[in-house]
């Protein structure tokens, strides 16, 4: 996987953290979750975490919020 590279310039004009995430892609993922032999992120994620830690209610988080709002605090 070769990483893209983005300048200090785009970094300072705010491109949000979403578009410069180093994250596998669909393709990335989609073999990955073939070597550890899972069909989607769901179907590991069942497997993997014990039934005792998992929470079904839904969370009470605040609005999101974009990485400029937060550092404008």
């Amino acid at each position: 996987m070769t990483a893209n590279r983005i300048s200090l310039s785009e970094l300072e004009q705010g491109i949000p953290f979403e578009q410069r995430h180093i994250g596998p892609d669909a393709e990335a993922r989609a073999k990955m979750l073939a070597q550890v032999g899972y069909g989607s992120l769901d179907e590991l994620t069942a497997a993997a975490v014990p039934d005792v830690i998992k929470n079904t209610e839904a969370l009470a988080l605040p609005a999101a919020r974009t990485e400029a709002e937060v550092l404008a605090e």
